[in-house]
């Protein structure tokens, strides 16, 4: 299998964004409280923390309200079999170099690459939705200029919000290295449900997301290894 670059993007603007700055300030809080919180006991691994009543993360992530998205690119697979892999690799760099910037625009961090998705990280829902809108603008710029419907980059997108484990990487830009949880699992079903071109988000991510982004309900659905339905809207970016 090729393999992918995989990591942070850097900002053209030569500084932290104010999602890394808040994480950065949110991180080194929650390191002073565990620093002096008490070890529970553990039935093995590492070490538990007590703080606020229950487990707390280690000193170097915090819980954090944030908005997740995920992008993936329709029919890369096909692509790579049928022009091979560095004709694929070409066209997943250009595919980042076209939404990376927009994402950025945007306050949002690019959390790492993972094939050809992207998966991104945003202090509001609205700047996710946001982003989200101008990449598929973006990429459909691109593609009225590819000859060669084949080169026509099509993405899917999802969006979830709520509270997630986010770890710091860089301890100058506070720009997080993962961010776990169940909140994650959900973005990266609710982006499967998509096609290319599209844009789909939870209810937590509508509720909060105004003029001029709309989205149409698509009711409830049944997401793989979650539990409870999950109200999925459709972003009307056209």
């Amino acid at each position: 299998m090729p393999r992918f670059r995989s990591g942070h993007a850097e900002s053209g603007g030569g500084g932290e964004s104010p999602l890394a700055s808040l994480l950065l300030q949110k991180v080194e809080t929650a390191g002073l409280t565990h620093a002096q919180a008490q070890p529970a006991a553990s039935s093995g691994g590492m070490p538990r923390f007590r703080s606020g009543g229950g487990p707390a993360p280690s000193a170097d992530q915090t819980k954090a309200t944030v908005a997740i998205m995920f992008t993936d690119i329709q029919g890369s697979t096909a692509y790579f079999a049928e022009r091979g892999d560095d004709a694929g690799f070409e066209m997943i760099e250009r595919h980042n170099s076209l939404l990376f910037p927009v994402l950025q625009s945007h306050g949002g961090v690019v959390i790492k690459t993972i094939g050809d998705a992207i998966m991104g990280c945003f202090e509001k829902p609205m700047l996710a939705a946001s982003a989200a809108v101008d990449m598929q603008k973006v990429l459909q710029e691109h593609n009225r200029g590819q000859t060669d419907s084949k080169e026509q980059i099509r993405v899917r997108i999802g969006v979830h919000y709520g509270e997630a484990i986010v770890k710091k990487h860089d301890p100058v830009t506070g720009r997080p290295a993962d961010v776990f949880g169940n909140l994650v699992n959900v973005a990266s079903r609710i982006e499967s449900l998509a096609n290319g071109g599209e844009v789909f988000v939870s209810h937590d991510v509508a509720a909060l997301t105004d003029h001029p982004i709309r989205c149409e309900s698509l009711g409830e659905k049944q997401l793989k290894g979650v539990s409870q339905p999950v109200v999925v809207f459709r972003v009307d970016w056209q």
